[in-house]
């Protein structure tokens, strides 16, 4: 393993408290490795198959799932949110540039926007009793 990708699997695996070697499949760790493909993907780039083997998953699959399913959902939690942007930022070097902050909240306030407007239409079809 290339000592960018140690940095990242150890900077991860300290912000989260997790092992990214673990096969556990707990949400925690899935977040985590989410996060890892997606740093990996920025900081230092490799063919799926190569990330995949990095940190012992079988399949190239399971990045991409994790790249096109698992990391936009995870990013809906502030928490895992606050730990991916803290990491890139250590990874960069610096501060998150403000263009980069107001486009993440955009995308923010966009997901609880359609959010609110699933919650209506529940709410709307729910029976009414009295």
């Amino acid at each position: 393993m290339s000592d960018r990708l140690k940095e990242i699997t150890e900077l991860i695996q300290d912000e989260l408290g997790v092992n990214l070697l673990s096969k556990n499949r707990r949400t925690e760790y899935v977040f985590a490795r989410a996060i890892y493909y997606s740093l990996c993907d920025e900081f230092y780039p490799l063919p799926t198959m190569d990330l995949a083997a990095s940190i012992g998953v079988k399949s190239h699959v399971t990045v991409l799932n994790s790249r096109n399913e698992t990391f936009p959902y995870m990013m809906t939690f502030p928490y895992y949110k606050e730990a991916y942007l803290k990491i890139k930022d250590h990874l960069e070097g610096g501060s998150i540039e403000p263009h980069s902050r107001i486009k993440i909240l955009e995308q923010e306030v966009d997901m609880l926007r359609k959010e609110v407007d699933r919650l209506r239409l529940v709410q709307m079809n729910m029976p009414h009793t009295k």
